[in-house]
């Protein structure tokens, strides 16, 4: 999302992940390597409202290009 860093999908339900906040995670790069980075965790509003409520997950300070698909979080 241009100028809102990089989300997550798909976004966990909120019984899934504690939030609000910023979390400190480890992304696993497919190719073994580690980077840890500020994860936030916020609430994102949409009408009408979804059965399943999410939290957005997003990366403030990565782009699409940092992120290869296969990462993983931790």
């Amino acid at each position: 999302m241009t100028g809102r860093g990089l989300v997550v999908a798909p976004m966990p339900a909120l019984h899934e992940v504690r939030g609000p906040g910023d979390v400190d995670v480890e992304l696993r790069f497919p190719d073994g390597t580690r980077r840890t980075a500020v994860m936030s965790v916020v609430h994102y509003f949409v009408h009408p409202l979804p059965a399943a409520q999410r939290w957005m997950c997003l990366f403030a300070s990565l782009g699409k290009a940092d992120v290869p698909i296969g990462t993983e979080i931790w």
